[in-house]
């Protein structure tokens, strides 16, 4: 999947939550294997929610428990909707 950003030059991973120094070396080993020369920043941010962004010049890839909550609470609205419109149409 990363192999076809040889190109990207920076990386940014990014955590709702702190990285040990064991886990950014063994990540940072891996993506130079797979993007000899990479750039790798490592950021905190809180608004992630137990979430992890990559970043490159080219790609983006994101999942945070926000984006599933979201979508848990989208997908139960829908079914509640579709329950109160059967109702409806059986009164």
């Amino acid at each position: 999947m990363l192999r076809a950003t040889k190109n990207c030059g920076n990386v940014t991973i990014a955590t709702g939550f702190e990285l040990s120094q064991r886990l950014r070396d063994a990540i940072r080993d891996k993506l130079s294997q797979l993007i000899p020369g990479v750039n790798l920043e490592f950021q905190l941010r809180s608004e992630l929610v137990c979430g992890v962004v990559l970043e490159t010049n080219e790609q983006l890839w994101s999942w945070n428990a926000g984006h599933y909550l979201d979508e848990l609470n989208e997908a139960v609205s829908n079914v509640a909707l579709m329950a109160g419109n059967e109702e409806i149409q059986q009164q």
